[in-house]
């Protein structure tokens, strides 16, 4: 059994395979190794096949500035 997705841009088929299993067109992939520390990869995909990815670099986070009440059952979204 595989702990996670591995490097999203050397084996995409891990992101094919969680975007058909949650009937997702897009996936996000949360790392922290040593190599890439704090990184954070956004895929949007159409009909099991990828279409872009991007991949960024978190600096400076700060927790303090996430203040929101998610009611149950919500669609997600992100904010920059």
């Amino acid at each position: 059994q595989k702990a996670g997705i591995g490097a999203p841009f050397e084996n995409p088929e891990e992101f094919l395979y969680h975007s058909r299993k949650n009937d997702a067109a897009f996936v996000t992939h949360i790392s922290n190794t040593k190599k890439k520390p704090n990184n954070i990869v956004f895929s949007r995909i159409f009909d099991n096949e990828i279409l872009d990815m991007f991949e960024f670099s978190v600096q400076n986070f700060n927790s303090n500035f996430i203040k929101a009440n998610i009611p149950v059952n919500s669609k997600p979204c992100i904010f920059f």
